[in-house]
């Protein structure tokens, strides 16, 4: 499922993507491999500018794997992208995410 999400996310199948890879965390995988689902799960959302979900998923990142550097990056460029005028009531959604993650 990882795989089939990774080919989706190369086609710019963005949506399919997010379904092959909520399919494979309902399998309960192992933490650190859950939290790189949630990684790409979150590069999927980004890509389709559902920023709030994106965050979201980088904060389960981290909370899975500390160590996952990939999702800490990944987290400060959507919390750049919120600071964004344009973003409007995103960013509240936004916001409670980054606070979330953060404490």
């Amino acid at each position: 499922l990882k795989t089939a999400g990774n080919t989706a996310v190369s086609g710019k199948k963005y949506e399919q993507a997010v379904e092959h890879y909520t399919k494979a965390l309902a399998l309960q995988p192992s933490a650190g491999f859950a939290a790189l689902l949630h990684g790409n799960r979150a590069a999927a959302f980004q890509s389709m500018d559902r920023l709030a979900e994106a965050l979201a998923d980088c904060g389960r990142a981290i909370a899975l794997d500390p160590t996952y550097s990939k999702a800490y990056s990944r987290w400060g460029q959507l919390v750049m992208l919120c600071a964004r005028p344009a973003c409007g009531r995103v960013c509240d959604k936004c916001a409670q995410h980054c606070h979330d993650t953060l404490h």
